[in-house]
């Protein structure tokens, strides 16, 4: 039986341009898996499949390129509350620390 597993995935978009700082973006994504490990190769295969070059309209090029699942979690409930359910949780001692997942 499948289940629902959400994952975190780290991608870079780099400018062949010096004067532009690299940039990270940070997706969450839901995955329909058998395992944790399922998930994680589903999630890392569909950012993979969007990697790749694009022009700017300043013809500047940026890449887009895959860096890493971060997390994969089992989604915490399956059924919906009043429309609501909970996918993720983290735990911390800092509230600072809701700023940094690693």
């Amino acid at each position: 039986m499948t289940i629902s597993f959400i994952g975190r995935v780290l991608s870079k978009i780099s400018s062949d341009n010096p004067d532009h700082e690299t940039v990270y973006q940070e997706i969450m994504l839901e995955a329909k898996a058998y395992d944790d490990a399922s998930a994680r190769q589903a999630m890392t295969s569909m950012v993979k499949a969007q990697e790749g070059e694009r022009k700017t309209p300043n013809g500047d090029t940026l890449t887009l390129s895959f860096e890493r699942v971060i997390d994969v979690k089992p989604v915490l409930d399956d059924i919906f509350t009043d429309g609501v359910r909970a996918l993720y949780n983290r735990h911390f001692t800092q509230d600072t620390a809701s700023d940094i997942f690693e």
